[in-house]
């Protein structure tokens, strides 16, 4: 299963709505309402978000959202909300007697997942709502936009600009537009391609090249565009442009094409250090579009100037022709929850659909022609990342009357041991950690279980162990250890 878009909103399934008390004095209070046709910036009844999504991507702490006095599609809210009275009047400023809760019955049907994508004419980045197909400005008078990525933790989209050289991000509803990179190569003539994030440890990574030169990189920074480094240096690259993570194994991989139909492309993969450099298998002139599926152990790809889709192997194996007879495929994107695929259909002014093994093809979205670049879903692929585990003692004796399990906790070398979301360590799935430290030098973490807890649902004999947790609320770690049960069972 994936997760849904931003968990931290998502978690909370009570919402206070349209006849919400005032916002505290710590906060504001943030309007949504599908009819309102203002400057749909939240700050008023007439100017308030059309979407909850949008207004919950630009809530702080200590902020309220109050919703209109509309039935909301499950796509967006489930039940009803509105004005019990019918006497709220403007901006709900009278809201006595007027106070309803809804509760969203099913997270998953109630959140938005959408479709983001960049245009070339269009000078923009648009998105859709994937149930219900229909064209939404997100971001207008961009110029030419290129590749995206989207945050949903903390709400944000991110986008390579061509025109307007640079890497730039801004919220998810359009406010506070920032360039994080500039432009870049021999005289500031350089082409950013595509980018991709990774959550965890705060960086992001993208693919350039000279636009009169032979100057290729790929690079990478931390969020806010500051610490860039060189991941893969020209000398051993060409044309580089699609780009994606496998956060789980540390990779980095990226699409290189040609100059020529008599030549190759090729996918090839790194350490996100750019160490360990592997060609994994031969493509066409140009790869746009790299997505991977790293729970199907697929990797899917666009080849532009053939007009096709194609996937393999993460080694590279078992290549497969999915889609043929396109109009310059350009961005892909995965739906993993769906078994869906969307692709880029750049010269025919459409966004396509199919299964994962490209059966079903049909238009999801027709556009503007030349109008769809890069596509970036709102849904968070579930990842789960290998830890080692070690428990003490190795042997409990169920007759012991001792206070703790302590479990040692070791990550992957590409994770930082300070990823882990401390409130987030369980063992065996639902006994929580009631005490864990961090050694930064040793990079491990040690964690502390209640012993009673775990003692209550053990058997006698050898048994293994599970504990999990969350890497910055981004990705899964999970390991196990075995260990000796002795003495008197409790269970039957």
């Amino acid at each position: 299963m994936a997760k849904k878009a931003n968990p931290k909103t998502w978690l909370s399934i009570l919402i206070f709505l349209a006849s919400m008390a005032c916002a505290t004095a710590a906060g504001r209070t943030i309007y949504v309402d599908v009819d309102a046709t203002g400057a749909n910036n939240g700050s008023s009844r007439a100017n308030a978000y059309n979407y909850l999504q949008d207004a919950l991507a630009a809530a702080a702490r200590g902020d309220e959202i109050a919703v209109g006095n509309n039935t909301y599609k499950a796509d967006e809210l489930i039940g009803e909300a509105g004005d019990l009275n019918d006497d709220a009047g403007a901006n709900f400023d009278n809201n006595e007697g007027n106070n309803k809760d809804v509760v969203m019955e099913n997270v998953a049907d109630a959140t938005q997942d959408m479709i983001y994508w960049t245009t070339v004419f269009g000078r923009s980045i648009e998105r859709s709502n994937l149930e219900s197909p229909e064209i939404e400005l997100a971001l207008p008078e961009l110029n030419v936009t290129k590749g995206i990525a989207l945050d949903m933790i903390d709400g944000k989209v991110y986008w390579t600009g061509v025109q307007r050289q640079g890497i730039y991000r801004a919220n998810l509803d359009g406010t506070n537009i920032e360039l994080l990179i500039g432009s870049c190569g021999p005289g500031g003539l350089c082409s950013h391609h595509n980018i991709a994030l990774d959550l965890v440890a705060g960086k992001m990574y993208w693919t350039e090249s000279g636009i009169y030169s032979q100057f290729y990189k790929l690079r990478r920074a931390n969020l806010d565009g500051t610490d860039v480094e060189e991941v893969v240096p020209t000398e051993v690259l060409r044309r580089p442009n699609g780009i994606a993570l496998d956060l789980s194994a540390g990779k980095v991989y990226w699409g290189e094409g040609v100059e020529s139909s008599e030549e190759k492309g090729k996918i090839r993969r790194a350490d996100l250090d750019g160490s360990d450099i592997e060609d994994l298998i031969e493509v066409g002139r140009n790869t746009f579009g790299l997505e991977l599926d790293l729970a199907g152990g697929k990797m899917y790809w666009t080849n532009n100037n053939e007009g096709e889709v194609w996937r393999a192997n993460m080694d590279g194996t078992t290549k497969e022709l999915l889609i043929a007879g396109l109009n310059n495929p350009l961005g892909l994107a995965l739906d993993l929850t769906r078994g869906k695929l969307y692709c880029a259909d750049h010269h025919a002014g459409k966004i396509k659909r199919a299964n994962l093994d490209g059966t079903e093809v049909e238009d999801f979205l027709v556009t503007d022609r030349y109008r769809v670049e890069g596509l970036a879903l709102t849904i968070i692929p579930e990842v789960v990342v290998e830890a080692y585990i070690d428990i003490e003692p190795d042997t409990l004796n169920l007759k012991s009357k001792g206070q703790w399990i302590t479990c040692y906790i070791a990550l992957p070398e590409w994770f930082d041991i300070a990823y882990i979301d401390a409130p987030s360590v369980v063992l065996e799935g639902d006994i929580e950690a009631e005490w864990i430290w961090f050694d930064e030098e040793e990079q491990v973490a040690m964690a502390k279980f209640n012993r009673s807890q775990l003692q209550d649902v053990l058997n006698v004999g050898e048994i293994e162990l599970t504990v999990s947790g969350e890497l910055r609320k981004v990705i899964k770690f999970e390991g196990t250890a075995a260990i000796r049960v002795v003495g008197k069972s409790n269970n039957k």
